[in-house]
């Protein structure tokens, strides 16, 4: 997941050709897959292996992990929104607004908050 999210943040130029673009929508394809498959693979462990799911849903450092998680999600959506339409452009250069590339770069911060408190969780600080 942050292979492929420092990955477009790279690629992420001012201007961008048609490969480029279809280029860096792989690049989010492959963001997506794994935010997914995290999603997925965190949801089997919380309720079905390891600690039972109250050793987690009491600690609210796992709820502050969940919701840096979540902002990543959402700090994700415009710039594949913008991707995803620009496509259609007739254009063979489309233009890419600085905002976008801000959040794109911005992701990385919940996203390393969300890394450090599952290691906080996962030793156990933050329960009563």
């Amino acid at each position: 997941m942050f292979g492929s999210l420092g990955l477009n943040a790279a690629v992420l130029h001012n201007n961008l050709s048609l490969e480029d673009l279809r280029n860096v929508l792989r690049v989010q394809a492959t963001f997506w897959l794994s935010l997914c498959l995290t999603c997925v693979c965190g949801t089997i462990l919380l309720f079905f292996v390891g600690k039972p799911s109250q050793f987690y849903l009491n600690n609210p450092i796992f709820t502050a992990k969940i919701v840096a998680f979540i902002s990543a999600i959402f700090l994700t959506f415009p710039s594949t929104a913008f991707l995803l339409k620009a496509r259609k452009s007739p254009d063979n250069r489309i233009e890419t607004p600085k905002i976008l590339r801000l959040t794109t770069k911005a992701v990385f911060l919940p996203m390393i908050i969300s890394l450090l408190l599952a290691f906080l969780v996962a030793r156990g600080i933050g329960l009563q």
